[in-house]
């Protein structure tokens, strides 16, 4: 049976709203997470003090916030906007407490927030999909970065922070995939997963090295 008119809307409507409410906790998430960073910079202890200096948390930040958006096109602008936001707080909280900026550096994080939100985007969309392919592929995008990530800070910065962290963050990247992987079990989604984890773990791992 067709859905009715009014239906339809209905439909629509909630889609709207749930858009628009998604959009609105990019701000506040964006803005909460930058800011925290921050203070995390000046309280965490060395064990935990590179997560104040990772960029997986920001990455999975806009990663859930995309998650609840209805529509793709929104989930990307969502991802974006979380991301670029959460260096504006990380940049006031900065200023806060006498720790300037440099316009480059600004420049660069509105950059990469772009240029990582629009895959972030679709991967947390595609993430709450009835497709198992789909579903599969966006969890193994947020595991891939968490996991690319944890092997670069492992490899390249072992010598300047602790690397518990690193080795924390490829942890959860891979219990993620395995938690995916028992909820879709087709041989698709399985290698789709996998697959999507280890190409965006070396897109990030390589991205990173290449600066």
């Amino acid at each position: 049976m067709q859905p009715t008119p009014t239906e339809t809307t209905l439909t629509a409507s909630t889609r709207q709203s749930s858009d628009r409410s998604a959009l609105g906790l990019a701000v506040v998430v964006g803005l909460g997470v930058g800011a925290l960073t921050s203070v995390g910079q000046a309280v965490l202890a060395d064990a935990a003090g590179a997560l104040a200096n990772s960029a997986g948390p920001w990455a999975l930040a806009a990663f859930l916030v995309a998650r609840r958006c209805q529509r793709t096109t929104t989930a990307v602008i969502a991802a974006i906007m979380t991301m670029a936001l959460s260096e504006v707080g990380y940049v006031i909280v900065s200023h806060l407490r006498d720790i300037p900026s440099s316009s480059s550096t600004i420049v660069f994080w509105m950059i990469a927030a772009v240029l990582a939100g629009v895959p972030i985007g679709v991967a947390g969309r595609w993430s709450r999909s009835s497709s198992d392919w789909r579903a599969a592929a966006g969890a193994g995008v947020i595991a891939g970065v968490l996991m690319g990530e944890g092997i670069y800070g492992a490899d390249r910065l072992a010598d300047t922070t602790n690397s518990t962290y690193w080795f924390v963050e490829v942890a959860i990247g891979v219990v993620l995939v395995a938690f995916v992987a028992t909820r879709h079990r087709s041989a698709v989604a399985f290698t789709t997963l996998c697959a999507a984890a280890v190409a965006t773990a070396a897109v990030v791992y390589l991205t990173a090295t290449s600066f």
